[in-house]
């Protein structure tokens, strides 16, 4: 069976579409499950509160729960490359890769945010001289802002 061919332009039209796609079933679903749990604290049920994960959670799982797999999908129809590279990713080039690049940063960032949270301590950010402790208090001083949030 002959695979269909597309013009460059239409291509990039229909990965830009896919992109596109799973941009808005992303953003789509999180405000869905923000808007479902903003509803249960109006009601006196603060999930964000009892579950302090719940707000990564309702960031992160809709992109690759619903968003990159709808957009995988509409992906697949694009046609395939000539010449695929057949190189395979092991282990130790993954370790190497990584160590060269600033994932490792951000894994050593993202694991002292993690163990601060599970520890009971949060994270403090600095922002223009006023100290900002997420969770020390509702009021929070935005520097150009000039008002208390």
């Amino acid at each position: 069976m002959k695979q269909k061919t597309l013009t460059p332009q239409k291509s990039f039209s229909r990965m830009g579409l896919a992109l596109f796609v799973m941009l808005v079933v992303t953003t789509l679903v999180q405000a869905v499950c923000s808007g479902v749990v903003n509803v249960m604290a109006m009601q006196g049920n603060n999930l964000y509160e009892t579950y302090p994960w719940l707000i990564w959670a309702i960031s992160f799982l809709p992109l690759y729960v619903a968003g990159v797999p709808i957009g995988l999908a509409m992906m697949r129809r694009l046609p395939a490359e000539e010449n695929p590279e057949t190189a395979s990713l092991s282990v130790g080039k993954l370790l190497k890769y990584i160590g060269k690049s600033k994932w490792l940063v951000f894994l050593i960032m993202l694991t002292t945010v993690v163990v601060n949270t599970q520890a009971g301590t949060p994270p403090t950010v600095t922002l223009s001289g006023v100290e900002v402790e997420s969770g020390a208090s509702d009021q929070r001083t935005y520097p150009l802002s000039g008002t208390v949030l």
